[in-house]
């Protein structure tokens, strides 16, 4: 894969690979596997429905795969927005939603790309 791409992304692929034991190809694998996780549109769709507790729920998961994966930009902003999410801070979840939906996308086409 290509770090370079992956790093102008927001993902540090050196320190995702020695996460696990320094297995590239198992870290390669679960990071290809990450586009296909549902808990980014189910959190855009709980929010269209006001169900902050199933959003909440859907990234925090997204949160925990996220720093797994060393995806360190989308783990940041959403580590923050679970938070805002957490003191029930909803007036707030509108722009970090938005850094979300964007960091989520640059690490998908970083992905899908290297």
């Amino acid at each position: 894969m290509n770090s370079v791409l992956l790093s102008e992304a927001g993902i540090d692929y050196n320190k995702g690979v020695e996460r696990f034991m320094d297995n590239s190809a198992v870290y390669e694998r679960l990071l290809k596997n990450f586009p296909k996780e549902n808990k980014y549109e189910e959190a855009f769709s709980l929010y269209e429905k006001n169900d902050f507790d199933g959003m909440f729920r859907c990234l925090h998961t997204m949160k925990s795969t996220a720093g797994t994966l060393d995806l360190t930009s989308l783990f940041e902003v959403t580590c923050e927005l679970v938070e805002i999410l957490r003191a029930k801070q909803y007036n707030e979840v509108p722009p970090y939603l938005e850094k979300v939906k964007e960091y989520y996308h640059k690490a998908v086409a970083a992905i899908e790309n290297a």
